[in-house]
């Protein structure tokens, strides 16, 4: 198995499988979950997704330990649409860890904890919107460097802490315009934030912004 893990870093995929291929069948569950795993590791690299997935699962139901085999999960559920699998998969991963209290876990934090604030909140669902915004919250500050988190998080912290949302949507926003200037609400949140924290300037650029894109969209627009 560790050859074999050599050989999928140097991405000599051939050789791992070869050696994989003629691994001794009689091995232990942890041992099979292993090669199971490094089987589904080769296959999600080459884009072979559903055998990637089959390869995550097996891996899985041989060792409910193995944690990459769920995240493997997870990310590939995300790959497919299925965001209440995605959900489960990683509330589930960190659950079974005690809550990820020594931080190991901290991607599938991150992706939990988006999912649940962009996603799945839909209005006055309070309950996703704090479990999620706590997740992101408590995130290194090095991750919170994926405007994705950043956007997430600001959503969060809109009726929570206004000042800190601007900086997150005005980082994203020096940084992805196009991420930011691609949903109106996302705009029009930031407008009304520093209304909130009376920035009355920034907000009627935001508002003009708004409505210069969506004049370019559809003229009929331009004199509103």
């Amino acid at each position: 198995c560790h050859l074999a893990d050599h050989f999928f870093y140097k991405k000599d995929y051939p050789k791992a499988l070869g050696l994989l291929a003629n691994a001794d069948p009689a091995a232990s569950a942890e041992e099979r979950a292993r090669l199971a795993f490094l089987q589904a590791k080769i296959a999600h690299v080459q884009g072979q997704h559903d055998e990637a997935f089959a390869r995550y699962l097996q891996a899985a139901k041989l060792d409910p330990r193995h944690r990459a085999a769920q995240f493997g999960l997870g990310q590939l559920y995300l790959q497919r649409n299925d965001l209440a699998s995605a959900i489960k998969c990683f509330g589930d991963l960190i659950e079974a860890e005690g809550g990820d209290k020594d931080g190991s876990l901290v991607d599938a934090r991150l992706l939990l904890g988006v999912l649940l604030v962009q996603r799945f909140c839909e209005p006055g669902d309070t309950e996703l919107l704090q479990r999620g915004g706590s997740l992101l919250s408590a995130l290194p500050a090095s991750h919170l460097q994926d405007p994705t988190a950043r956007l997430a998080l600001a959503v969060y912290l809109e009726t929570r802490d206004p000042r800190r949302a601007i900086d997150l949507y005005e980082a994203v926003l020096a940084e992805r315009p196009a991420l930011m200037q691609s949903s109106w609400q996302r705009m029009a949140n930031l407008a009304a934030l520093y209304l909130t924290v009376n920035r009355v300037e920034d907000a009627e650029a935001t508002i003009s912004a708004i409505t210069d894109e969506a004049a370019l969209m559809d003229p009929a627009l331009a004199f509103l």
